[in-house]
């Protein structure tokens, strides 16, 4: 080769790595700062169906009792509009599927069902109550899941797995019989005529501090990872993640999200997520966090989850499982609702929510041009936020961000001074309306014939339509 072709080369060269630099700049760049946004708009029906709720409607006793009538458990699913309800089962008596049934009845929802956390596990049992299940209400059912957390180390006495005959060891990092469990599970539901079309999920291996535990069972997520390898009988990666301390709930969810997986390249279901209201005062460290910053964060997760990639995610839970005053057991304390069925903020705020996302009954498709917007402010809203279209073809936008709320070793709320975001229309709306779930389901400001408009931003999602 000359060396003018070797300069024309080197030339070229150095043209295309500027042409790649600026394309990475440019990547980089927060496309809110004063970029024209026209985002694929996600059909509001879409984003309720990836929403769901943790119940224990088929767990009797005491430490129960909340679910204890099946009346309460369908009432609340109404209303926050959840649809999607996650529970569990060995072998379902034909009280326990009238139980269910009578839920997902009445609330109109479906039910994805795991056989729960360690012990014996009759597969044929399962089954059968799958389609015991199935033929009481066709279509009752939306997913099967395999065994709960199986690497819980705080569980090792009750929770390792026994199938065929064999236990696991998660202490000693066996989980063969899971798996084996697991992927009988899958194929059996893959070949049955009625059940083939339900996606099954993975069983949940939990992240767990490094070195927690007992001495002898300590917790090592990397090692049990290493341990179980990859698991192909799955539809879907499965996690459970819990932001404790109050750490905002999208950069906990990311980092479960980003951690190694034991089904790689598979979409992801989030199955328990959620906030402890109250817990025993001589707890250490503190876990539970207000009402108030319960609600907030819940609202916030319920986006996080589906921005993040999530196909669904289920909040953990829907009740207190018990009334439990003065609190000894946090695990009592997750309720959306009391064990008396009535509302926390959070769930008012998920009623207010699912209420301004409500689509007209008699709602017609209609096609309208993408809403091109431009947005200024000081959070990153590139990633905390979704346009969402109803039928009647009008927009909302949601826009949230997640600050530090809870003052852990006070045990009281932070409060968030607001800040202002300027939104931009290519084209003025005829009419926008300001939502903030917090405060209700009616809008908190109406705009008319407007092109640009500015709204608070503070600790929890915010809602504009634009008509």
């Amino acid at each position: 080769m000359s060396k003018l072709a070797l300069r024309n080369l080197g030339i070229a060269l150095a043209g295309l790595v500027v042409l790649l630099v600026a394309l990475v700049v440019f990547l980089c760049l927060p496309r809110f700062a004063g970029a024209s946004n026209s985002r694929q708009a996600v059909p509001v029906a879409t984003f309720m169906d990836s929403l769901g709720v943790n119940t224990h409607i088929n767990f009797t006793g005491p430490d129960y009792s909340g679910y204890a009538d099946p009346a309460i458990t369908a009432n609340s699913l109404r209303y926050i509009g959840f649809r999607h309800v996650r529970d569990g089962g060995r072998s379902f008596s034909p009280e326990q599927i009238a139980r269910l049934v009578s839920v997902a009845q009445a609330a109109d929802a479906k039910l994805t069902l795991t056989p729960g956390s360690g012990g014996p596990v009759d597969l044929a049992a399962f089954h059968k109550g799958l389609r015991d299940l199935e033929a009481a209400r066709p279509g009752i059912l939306a997913a099967v899941e395999g065994p709960n957390e199986i690497n819980n180390v705080f569980m090792q006495a009750f929770w390792n797995v026994e199938y065929n005959g064999r236990k696991s060891n998660m202490c000693a990092r066996d989980f063969q019989p899971t798996q084996d469990l697991q992927g009988d599970l899958h194929r059996l539901i893959k070949s049955d005529p009625v059940l083939k079309d339900l996606p099954v999920y993975n069983y949940t291996v939990v992240y767990v501090k490094k070195g927690l535990g007992a001495p002898g069972c300590q917790a090592d997520f990397e090692a049990d990872i290493q341990a179980i390898g990859t698991e192909e009988a799955a539809d879907f990666g499965n996690i459970h993640e819990y932001s404790f301390q109050a750490a905002a709930p999208r950069s906990t969810l990311f980092k479960a999200m980003s951690r190694k997986s034991v089904t790689p390249g598979k979409p992801v279901v989030i199955t328990e997520t959620g906030f402890a209201t109250d817990e025993s005062a001589g707890a250490r460290p503190k876990l539970a966090v207000s009402e108030t910053v319960q609600a907030k964060y819940i609202l916030s997760t319920v986006f996080d989850g589906y921005t993040l990639g999530a196909r669904r995610t289920y909040i953990y839970q829907l009740l207190d499982n018990a009334p439990d005053t003065p609190a000894t057991n946090i695990e009592k304390h997750f309720g959306l609702f009391y064990a008396d069925g009535r509302p926390k903020p959070a769930a008012v705020a998920l009623h207010n929510l699912s209420q301004i996302l409500a689509e007209p009954a008699a709602a017609t498709s209609v096609r309208r041009e993408a809403l091109v917007y431009t947005i200024k402010g000081p959070h990153d809203l590139h990633d905390m936020q979704l346009l969402l279209q109803k039928p009647d073809g009008s927009y909302v936008l949601v826009l949230w961000a997640e600050p530090k709320i809870w003052d852990a070793a006070a045990q009281r709320d932070i409060v968030v001074k607001p800040s202002q975001v300027s939104i931009t229309l290519k084209k003025p709306a005829e009419r926008v309306r300001i939502y903030d779930p917090m405060v209700g389901a009616a809008p908190i400001r109406t705009l008319r014939n407007a092109r640009a408009l500015k709204v608070d931003i503070s600790d929890h999602p915010v809602l504009i339509a634009f008509d």
